[in-house]
């Protein structure tokens, strides 16, 4: 079929990052509407300028299936909450990285207690930030992923 290859257009310029909120969204620290509207705000000036764009899936399932139809598609950065229904941000974390090894993970969690952060960076996670989330630090983030990925 038609696989857009690496340089097709459509990926050039833009690269993805995929975050993956929980479906309690008022746990990341502002009560909110509908899938990742907050984190769509605090980037919004960076999605406009098409500097990369964000796929929000709703739980570890629909963002395994994301990333298993990104194929090759530039993939900056995957955000995940360590608490999710279903399927656990860390049980997610090395099925993600067994798809993306190349693609970064940061887990969100509301306890940034030690054996958290211990089991996530055990599991692969690159960061962990705590909740209510601080942009400026996910913001940091994202930005040398997107410079490493330019």
């Amino acid at each position: 079929g038609l696989h857009p290859g690496p340089f097709h257009p459509l990926n050039q310029h833009r690269s993805q990052a995929l975050a993956l909120l929980d479906q309690d969204i008022a746990a990341l620290g502002i009560k909110d509407i509908g899938g990742g509207g907050l984190v769509r705000q605090q980037f919004r000036r960076d999605l406009h300028d098409g500097r990369f764009n964000m796929e929000f899936a709703q739980s570890a399932l629909a963002a395994l299936q994301c990333l298993n139809s990104a194929g090759d598609a530039s993939l900056i950065l995957i955000l995940s909450d360590i608490n999710m229904p279903g399927m656990s941000g860390l049980e997610l974390l090395p099925k993600a990285k067994a798809l993306r090894p190349d693609v970064p993970v940061i887990m969100i969690t509301a306890y940034g207690d030690a054996e958290t952060k211990r089991k996530a960076l055990e599991n692969g996670a690159d960061a962990l930030l705590t909740k209510p989330i601080d942009f400026n630090s996910l913001r940091g983030e994202i930005d040398i992923r997107v410079e490493h990925a330019a």
